[in-house]
């Protein structure tokens, strides 16, 4: 019998625990959202989410939700790579339901982001201001109104087919008059000293708008403002950094490990930048820095 070629058994590895994810996407599905799966392909799913991933059913609903979220984002993304190689780098998704689901696995960052925005004690106005750049399909934006009540979050983005997604997000959700979505850039951002604090989506900004953007956000921002400049976290294995970069770059943005966006936020003027020790499970490195 001719043996495995060099590589073989690792792909074939891999490909295993691709469709170990899918079974777990299918398994919270039917949990979650009464997905009518077939029983005996549900209880087999389930299965091999339990041997897969042990606890997840036990975790808490909102880390369910983007779980399946991020694994029907990614998976999605995966699917695209297969089959348009070729597609240049840059933001270009025009599919709602990957749209959606990208934004979704990021509403459960909103008391991740709200613990940080805390930390400078209560509100000198009455009510905060919150800065989402690259909103996308609205789910962060959403999830920060929720976790901070007496807030009002603007979210802005460039992309028309990720802002009607916002734009319907809100409705459903009844929350228009807390969230604002607008069509901005935000490298040409003008607002002054108005956000107590403002995210922004390291892994989709391209090096050359990196510094505008950080030079509007802190201007916009006020004094002893918050910026929370999120990456991509993973594994610490050098495969999970690889295809982080790989995913990064192919969203159009700069690969870069912690210490390169410390780097450049600091260049930018904000003070007290530091990368936020992780107590979440969601795949999120927040590096912070104030005005």
């Amino acid at each position: 019998m001719t043996a495995p070629a060099p590589g073989a058994a690792d792909v074939m590895r891999l490909l295993t625990a691709a469709e170990a994810v899918a079974a777990i996407a299918a398994d919270l599905a039917v949990r979650l959202e009464g997905a009518a799966v077939p029983g005996d392909i549900a209880a087999r799913a389930a299965a091999v989410a339990a041997l897969a991933a042990p606890g997840l059913s036990d975790a808490p609903e909102p880390q369910q939700r983007a779980t399946l979220g991020a694994i029907r984002a990614l998976l999605r993304q995966a699917g695209d790579l297969v089959s348009a190689p070729t597609r240049p780098a840059g933001w270009s998704y025009d599919d709602p339901t990957l749209l959606d689901e990208q934004g979704r696995a990021s509403r459960a960052f909103g008391p991740i982001l709200a613990a940080q925005l805390a930390r400078l004690g209560p509100p000198p106005r009455g009510h905060r201001h919150v800065l989402d750049v690259g909103t996308g399909a609205g789910h962060l934006a959403l999830g920060l109104a929720e976790a901070l009540p007496d807030a009002h979050v603007t979210g802005i983005d460039v992309w028309p087919p990720a802002l009607a997604c916002a734009h319907a997000n809100v409705a459903r959700a009844g929350l228009g008059h807390r969230v604002t979505i607008a069509a901005r850039d935000a490298a040409t951002l003008d607002e002054r000293e108005r956000y107590d604090l403002a995210w922004v989506p390291g892994p989709f900004l391209p090096a050359a708008t990196l510094a505008p953007i950080l030079d509007g956000t802190r201007a916009a921002l006020v004094p002893g403002g918050v910026v929370c400049f999120g990456l991509y976290a993973g594994p610490d294995d050098p495969l999970a950094d690889a295809v982080i970069a790989l995913r990064t770059a192919r969203s159009g943005g700069l690969p870069m490990i912690a210490a390169d966006a410390i780097a450049w936020i600091a260049g930018a003027g904000f003070r007290d930048v530091h990368e936020v020790p992780r107590t979440w499970a969601l795949p999120l490195r927040l590096i912070a820095g104030r005005r």
